[in-house]
């Protein structure tokens, strides 16, 4: 019987650096996800609450977009000053974070937000308490409010592109499609540049309105006919309107106010997906230089 000797071929096979990069980025993401829910774990055990402010009662301390850490807290060791999140039986489903004016001769809480015009009308008890925040963190509650368009967004982009064979064209098409994903979400919530009337006085033809930012970024608010006013987020001001229309309405008008030093960091986000192309775009593995 005949035999012949083949050689053995031992073939090492490399990651590429594409694959090592998206280990590394799924990786991340899972220890930022553990993370996370270890911390939300352990919050929620011991009786705690994570709250988004939705409203701007509380103007400059908990601007809208922020995200609430509340702990539990004695109805009797609360004081004067102190902010307190607190539910009514009579409204199921919603919150009120406010801080404590007052303390009744029953013990209960006198509560009003801090650019709101008149006191809650509800004397917060014991079984009305849920907490006080132990952090307040701006904007991240938007972040949170948007993570399910986000992921579920990126997760179709990273599907529909998955079929494409050339990487330099499944990268950009990611890339775009990514870039256009938080766009949307930008667009649905609008987390940077907001405004809210509180209330407005009319009187013989002007009207002094008062407003509110609710975005992130700073603004200069004006009206027809009056002085602009520039808000940071959660600041109050006021706008006196002298070019009313026909029928007694007005607009107000609200542009993005950033300093130079602002502006640069605005534009050098927003051109982060150009670099990525630019470095895709020399690659001809389609990988990041």
């Amino acid at each position: 019987m005949a035999t012949a000797v083949v050689p053995f071929i031992h073939v090492t096979a490399h990651p590429t650096g594409e694959s090592r990069r998206v280990a590394l980025a799924w990786g991340l993401v899972a220890a930022v996800i553990i993370t996370v829910l270890l911390v939300l774990g352990a919050l929620m055990g011991s009786g705690g609450k994570i709250l988004m402010v939705e409203t701007p009662s509380m103007g400059q301390a908990a601007p809208v977009g922020s995200l609430l850490v509340d702990r539990p807290v004695a109805l009797g060791s609360v004081r004067t000053g102190d902010i307190v999140t607190y539910a009514v039986p009579d409204r199921p489903g919603i919150t009120y974070t406010h801080r404590v004016i007052g303390i009744n001769a029953d013990g209960s809480l006198t509560t009003q937000g801090d650019i709101n015009g008149a006191v809650d009308p509800w004397p917060v008890t014991s079984d009305m308490l849920l907490g006080s925040p132990a952090l307040i963190v701006p904007g991240v509650g938007w972040l949170v409010k948007a993570l399910p368009v986000l992921l579920l967004g990126s997760l179709l982009i990273w599907f529909l592109t998955g079929p494409f064979t050339d990487e330099v064209t499944r990268a950009s098409l990611r890339l775009a499609g990514l870039s256009l994903v938080f766009s949307y979400a930008a667009f649905l919530y609008k987390p940077f540049v907001n405004l809210d009337v509180l209330t407005n006085v009319a009187s013989a033809g002007s009207v002094e309105a008062t407003v509110v930012s609710t975005g992130l970024f700073p603004v200069e608010v004006s009206g027809p006919g009056g002085a602009a006013v520039t808000l940071s987020s959660g600041e109050v001001g006021t706008l006196h309107i002298h070019d009313l229309a026909h029928n007694g309405y007005y607009q107000v008008a609200s542009n993005l106010h950033l300093p130079w030093t602002g502006w640069m960091i605005v534009v050098a986000i927003c051109a982060i997906p150009l670099v990525v192309a630019y470095s895709i775009g020399r690659n001809p593995d389609g990988e990041l230089a």
